[in-house]
């Protein structure tokens, strides 16, 4: 018994410049945030002997296994000359991983970003 023979259709979703060009702005903004307060303030934190949050996180839990949430989220507060900054995920990193393979909620102060003092938003990730 032979199978048809099956055509393979043309392909017709071949991402746009437009989908292009926002899959890369969407890379940029990632590797920018995931610097927390940029290269200086993480070759600081290790200049001091300490892990920057991202690798307190990285040896705490097994490998590959961080999922970490709200990266995009920004600070919202206005005092103390915070109005107009941007603060990458707020000084804070939250996520979920495992540790010895049993699933857990963590998150990490980042002192890079303004010392990891933290306003409206990081309080209600870090409390949920």
């Amino acid at each position: 018994m032979s199978l048809p023979s099956v055509e393979e259709p043309e392909s017709t979703s071949v991402p746009g410049p437009s989908t292009v060009a926002k899959i890369a702005d969407f890379l940029s903004r990632v590797s920018r945030l995931v610097l927390g307060g940029g290269h200086e303030s993480l070759q600081k934190q290790r200049d001091k002997g300490k892990l920057t949050a991202r690798e307190r996180v990285s040896v705490l839990l097994d490998p590959d296994s961080f999922l970490e949430t709200d990266l995009f989220i920004e600070q919202a507060g206005k005092d103390f000359g915070l109005a107009g900054k941007h603060l990458a995920g707020d000084g804070v990193i939250t996520g979920y991983g495992r540790i010895n393979n049993r699933p857990v909620a963590l998150f990490a102060q980042d002192f890079t970003v303004a010392g990891a003092r933290s306003v409206e938003p990081m309080q209600a990730r870090s409390s949920r």
